[in-house]
């Protein structure tokens, strides 16, 4: 009984019980397995992968570790997708309103919005003889990074008649950290006066998921535009 005892407050007191500490950043030593714990199997901690930002469970009996630095990244800024009207039905140039093909193609938009692939299926959309025939604005403004505090702006000239502007707005060796923001404003420029298209913004998920998947990723900011923009295009490398 005694022996049993002491063999239930050892395994209590052991290096192998697990540990709710979290890193954040790890890097195993030398780039390896970060070790055997209990005489368990060689393990990858974190697993491979894109490992940026990384919260895991600590493994027990693992070394004390300085979590990474922030990675130093280019931002590309590639455009965005815009709706095909404005919020209350017009098209974007003429006095077109809601009557017409524009209330037919605003709908079908909001319905390829609550798909499974909204980017794909409002491509669809647009690729349909009823979005080509809308009027198209003629987008143009600014984009603003923030970075603790700090602002960078860039202009954006403008794309005549296109709901697809592209402008590949970029900015180097920016710190990818908590503090970062990116603000888009867009107006529709007329010959009179320029209707305002919106302004949405691309948060540090948004652009850490950019930095992690290493493409060109779509971002859905409808929701904060009224539908006017759809979706924007972020881009994340590393600083080479």
């Amino acid at each position: 009984m005694v022996a049993v005892m002491l063999a239930v407050a050892s395994l209590g007191s052991g290096g192998c019980a697990a540990s709710n500490h979290r890193w954040q950043g790890y890097q195993a030593p030398g780039g390896g397995n970060s070790g055997n714990w209990g005489q368990r199997p060689a393990q990858r901690y974190p697993p491979s992968g894109p490992s940026f930002p990384y919260t895991g469970t600590a493994p027990a009996g693992a070394p004390p570790v300085t979590p990474a630095p922030a990675p130093l990244v280019h931002i590309i800024f590639t455009g965005v997708l815009l709706g095909p009207t404005k919020s209350n039905g017009c098209q974007w140039d003429g006095i077109t309103c809601a009557a017409g093909g524009g209330a037919q193609v605003a709908g079908q938009v909001s319905t390829a919005l609550a798909t499974t692939n909204p980017y794909v299926a409002v491509g669809m959309v647009f690729a349909g003889p009823a979005a080509s025939a809308l009027e198209k604005p003629d987008a143009a403004g600014t984009a603003d990074l923030y970075v603790h505090g700090q602002v960078s702006s860039i202009r954006l000239d403008k794309r005549h008649d296109s709901f697809t502007p592209d402008w590949e707005a970029r900015w180097s060796s920016v710190v990818l950290d908590p503090s970062i923001r990116l603000r888009v404003r867009l107006v529709d420029v007329d010959l009179q006066l320029n209707d305002d298209i919106d302004s949405f913004d691309l948060s540090y998920a948004d652009l850490v998921r950019a930095y992690t998947q290493q493409t060109t990723i779509q971002v859905r900011v409808a929701e904060q535009t009224h539908n006017q923009v759809l979706f924007a295009g972020i881009s994340v490398v590393p600083a080479r």
